[in-house]
């Protein structure tokens, strides 16, 4: 493959190879390691080469460091990772180094070669510290990230220091030479307030108020003050109570056409003359027998639903009106009282 070394280019075949032992032995390690990777990447074991210099590659001194970064840029173009090279193309750039016309034509080849089925794509973030990982790429960069990515449905995550981690699909475009997109964090609610306890006769100096517990909300630098639960809110059981008399009323509405349907067709089946005139049901036992059976039982059941639905959602509105906040018992419940011929449904308030 071909590489660069510090101090020397050999053409070998038609590859650039670096010679080992050729960078000055200077700031120990790190050095030691670059060539290394070196002698890794001539014998043809460029993955491992390439994890060398990944390593080392941001400890390394000044003079070493540029050449790492094209010698990755390399090894990830001869493996074709072209997003790979071009980032560590891009980090070369970033340098602000002297023009190397060789370095730059690999650049621009590389950038030629992703446009032809990738999107250059920007990813920012708030707050502007945040990481992106990439996990299909395996790979986390610091925001904000550019990379190369083919047309689709991409899974990223991007996470922060004190901030809600967002996982989400990003859908990236196709057809598009690049595009830009920005996600926000939402911060840890522990984070950012401090409770202190309230003083007699006001707020303490800083302090935004005291709140019902008898603290004091003070935000931190930059972050949001702690959010108060809203006290005006009506708990979802209320909710519960209103819709499940509206339900109730809704089956007595369903059992009413029931009984009324099959009374129209008792009407057919025993006819008693013309609503001018009407007259003895022919077969009227019959008749009653058939009445009682069929249409007798939704009807008066639609009567009882019609009853404790109403109730039901009478006592949810008067809830909603007099009840307190999320924590606060039921103020009124429905009483069902067998009476003779029927049943009284009542609804009893507490105040």
């Amino acid at each position: 493959m071909r590489i660069l070394s510090a101090a020397v280019l050999v053409q070998s075949l038609s590859c650039l190879v670096l010679l080992s032992g050729v960078a000055v032995a200077q700031d120990g390690a790190p050095v030691a390691r670059f060539n290394e990777a070196a002698d890794l990447a001539e014998k043809g074991r460029v993955e491992e080469a390439i994890a060398v210099w990944t390593d080392i590659q941001e400890v390394l001194p000044a003079s070493h460091r540029p050449i790492a970064l094209v010698n990755l840029g390399l090894a990830n173009l001869d493996l074709g990772r072209l997003p790979e090279a071009w980032h560590y193309f891009s980090l070369w750039k970033g340098l602000n180094l002297p023009e190397d016309p060789e370095v730059e034509a690999w650049f621009a080849q590389t950038e030629k070669e992703l446009a032809a089925g990738h999107v250059k794509t920007t990813i920012r973030c708030s707050p502007p510290n945040a990481r992106v990982t990439l996990p299909s790429q395996e790979r986390t960069l610091p925001c904000p990230a550019v990379w190369w990515l083919k047309p689709g449905p991409l899974p990223i995550r991007v996470t922060a220091d004190g901030f809600e981690e967002k996982s989400v699909t990003m859908i990236v475009p196709a057809g598009s030479p690049q595009c830009e997109v920005e996600y926000t964090l939402e911060r840890l609610a522990d984070e950012g307030a401090v409770a202190l306890p309230s003083t007699a006769g006001g707020t303490p100096a800083g302090g935004t108020g005291s709140s019902d517990a008898g603290t004091t909300v003070i935000p931190g630098e930059g972050i949001a003050a702690e959010a108060r639960p809203d006290q005006g809110s009506i708990p979802a059981w209320k909710w519960a109570v209103l819709g499940g008399g509206g339900a109730l009323l809704a089956a007595a509405g369903a059992l009413h056409y029931v009984a009324w349907d099959r009374g129209k067709a008792l009407d057919g089946k025993y006819p008693d003359g013309t609503p001018e005139n009407p007259a003895p049901k022919e077969n009227q036992a019959e008749y009653d027998k058939a009445y009682n059976a069929d249409v007798l039982p939704p009807l008066y059941s639609a009567y009882a639903l019609y009853g404790v639905g109403a109730a039901a959602a009478v006592t949810g509105i008067v809830m909603m009106l007099t009840g307190g906040g999320p924590g606060a018992s039921a103020p009124a419940e429905v009483v069902a009282v067998p009476v003779e011929g029927g049943m009284f449904v009542g609804v009893g308030v507490g105040f």
